[in-house]
């Protein structure tokens, strides 16, 4: 395992210092609008022949965006859903405040180039990591995203181009962190956008017979969804969900009804998230995928 995501926000009375904080991580999408972030991956399936992960992976993104327009209309129709509580995540002048909420995330962490299980020829993965949010309150001036790796990490904000700022910043968790934040200022209350941050892992995920993967929720959050892209030579076989609430909670099991699923003999995983109660996901909620892929070869299809 070499990554985390971290996404979240907290009460302005209990904000914490960056620095305090674990960091995340993840890969591509170009999409601040959701079919225009698949250009790049489109190139890519024409020369390596995966022209129908991508044609499944585009299918999925397009229920999930209209799933997340439809929750977003109604929050919109319907009186103001308390938010639950949550500290503030702040860098130098940018500070979330409990301001925001976030009504889907979309993480595309595109595997195609890495599992080298190589130290001396590291791969490189993409996430691309996108967040459809809403300013409830005009307590605060932006959103601060954080990242963090045990290989070489480089990151940029494509969404919001002219207003944000990419640097790194000091963690015990990882060697390698770097901090995305974004002044939102100029958006009215009730008004939604979607910010989409591209970050580049190069050596994190390359081990010979598998990885893992978890995000965590820090801001109040609707709907998560994952999907995970896998080179064409290591399959995924097998793969475990596991939600984790708190710091100190049991690791959960998922099984087929909530967890992970497989299409194209496992070259793409795909997991969506909602509530299991009320309209928020747990904050402080954990949720990890850790899977097997074959050493050489194809592999098996995954169980």
């Amino acid at each position: 395992m070499n990554l985390k995501l971290f996404s979240g926000g907290n009460v302005h009375a209990n904000r914490r210092p960056l620095t305090d904080c674990p960091g995340c991580v993840l890969r591509h999408n170009r999409y601040r609008r959701v079919f225009d972030s698949f250009a790049d991956h489109e190139q890519r399936a024409a020369h390596d022949g995966s022209a129908m992960i991508l044609a499944v992976a585009l299918s999925i993104l397009s229920a999930a965006t209209t799933i997340a327009a439809a929750l977003l209309q109604r929050s919109w129709s319907q009186s103001r859903t308390r938010m639950p509580r949550h500290e503030s995540i702040e860098f130098r002048d940018v500070h979330e405040s409990a301001a925001f909420s976030v009504q889907d995330v979309v993480k595309i962490l595109d595997l195609s180039e890495s599992g080298t299980g190589d130290p001396t020829h590291p791969g490189t993965a993409v996430l691309s990591d996108s967040y459809l949010i809403r300013r409830e309150s005009d307590s605060g001036n932006g959103m601060v995203f954080r990242y963090a790796s045990s290989g070489v990490l480089d990151g940029r904000c494509t969404s919001h181009t002219d207003n944000h700022v990419v640097t790194n910043y000091d963690s015990t968790h990882r060697p390698a962190c770097k901090v995305i934040a974004i002044l939102l200022d100029h958006l009215a209350v009730r008004s939604a956008t979607r910010i989409t941050n591209e970050m580049t892992f190069r050596g994190a995920f390359d081990g010979a017979d598998g990885e893992d993967f978890e995000t965590h929720i820090e801001r109040p959050t609707r709907s998560l969804t994952v999907i995970v892209i896998f080179p064409q030579e290591k399959p995924c076989r097998s793969v475990s969900g596991t939600v984790r609430i708190g710091e100190r909670g049991p690791d959960t099991e998922t099984n087929r009804s909530n967890g992970p699923l497989f299409v194209d003999n496992g070259r793409l995983l795909y997991w969506r998230v909602l509530p299991k109660t009320g309209s928020w996901l747990p904050i402080g909620t954990t949720y990890r995928l850790q899977w097997t892929w074959p050493r050489t070869g194809a592999g098996s299809p995954p169980t």
